[in-house]
């Protein structure tokens, strides 16, 4: 069963907690921890992140993404850096990164 969304969006405080590689991503708190580092995330940016990850490896649209993580239509600038925080912070495990 799938957490509840709220307007479109998903409900970051409903989330559970998951693995990513060697991350552990707390949506409820905003952040994903490997080992003793944190990386603070913002709300849009952790949507994002677990729109892709239930798509299990499949490729997800903008139109997909920008439904689900925002709820509304926005910029391809907003989805760029989104997806471009989410590289650079995925840049720094086992290999984990995201395809366009």
């Amino acid at each position: 069963m799938r957490p509840p969304m709220s307007a479109g969006r998903i409900a970051l405080a409903a989330e559970a907690d998951f693995n990513l590689g060697p991350w552990l991503v707390q949506p409820s708190l905003g952040q994903m921890r490997w080992g003793d580092r944190t990386e603070r995330l913002e709300p849009r940016v952790l949507q994002a992140l677990i729109v892709l990850g239930r798509a299990g490896g499949r490729t997800v649209s903008r139109e997909v993404l920008m439904r689900q993580a925002w709820g509304t239509v926005v910029s391809e600038d907003a989805v760029g850096r989104c997806i471009a925080r989410l590289r650079a912070v995925l840049g720094q495990g086992d290999g984990l990164g995201i395809e366009t």
